[in-house]
C-alpha cells in the first residue's frame, strides 16, 4: 500500500510518513487513537499535535484515520470477510462505527469500498488532500517521530 500511496503522491514518501503508515497499516487495531501513536513516540498526545502543528501540517488524527481507513478498504477486498470482521480485526468498536468513518472520512460506503476503483480512489483522495509537496517537506522534518530504543 505504501507503494500505492507513494504513486498517488507523484514521488517518494518520506521517510518518517513511511513510518508512520506502516505502523498505522500493520496494526491498526493497536494504532487507534492519538495515544497510542503519541506512546509509540514516547510523547503526550499535545506534543505529538505540536510538532505537526508547528510544520503546518493537519493534525496527526487525520492521517491516523485515513490510514486505517485505508487499510479496511483492502481488508474488506476480501469478499469472505464481513463487515463486521473487518470492524473488529481493524479496531472499530462496532460495524457501525466503521461504516459511518468511511462515508464521512472517504465518501464511501463499506459495500463500494470493497471495489479496487473505490479503493484507488481513496488513495488519490487522501495523496490530494495530505500529501502534497509542501506537506511531504514538512514530513520530511519528522525524523524523530518514533525514536528507536537502543
Amino acid at each position: 500500500m505504501l507503494a500505492d500511496l507513494s504513486r498517488a503522491a507523484g514521488t517518494r514518501l518520506p521517510s518518517p510518513f513511511r513510518g508512520f503508515a506502516r505502523r498505522v497499516l500493520e496494526f491498526p487495531w493497536h494504532y487507534r487513537t492519538l495515544h497510542s501513536l503519541a506512546d509509540a513516540g514516547e510523547t503526550t498526545r499535545g506534543a505529538l499535535k505540536a510538532r505537526f502543528r508547528r510544520r503546518g501540517l493537519p493534525s496527526p488524527a487525520i492521517y491516523l484515520r485515513w490510514l486505517r481507513l485505508l487499510a479496511v478498504s483492502s481488508v474488506l477486498s476480501d469478499r469472505s470477510i464481513t463487515v463486521s470482521d473487518a470492524s473488529h480485526r481493524m479496531g472499530f468498536t462496532s460495524a457501525g462505527n466503521l461504516c459511518r468513518s468511511l462515508r464521512t472520512v472517504a465518501g464511501v460506503t463499506a459495500t463500494e469500498s470493497r471495489t479496487p476503483a473505490a479503493f484507488r480512489s481513496m488513495l488519490v483522495a487522501f495523496a490530494a488532500e495530505n500529501l502534497d509537496e509542501e506537506a511531504l517537506e514538512a514530513w520530511a522534518t519528522l525524523e524523530d517521530l518514533f525514536r528507536r530504543a537502543a
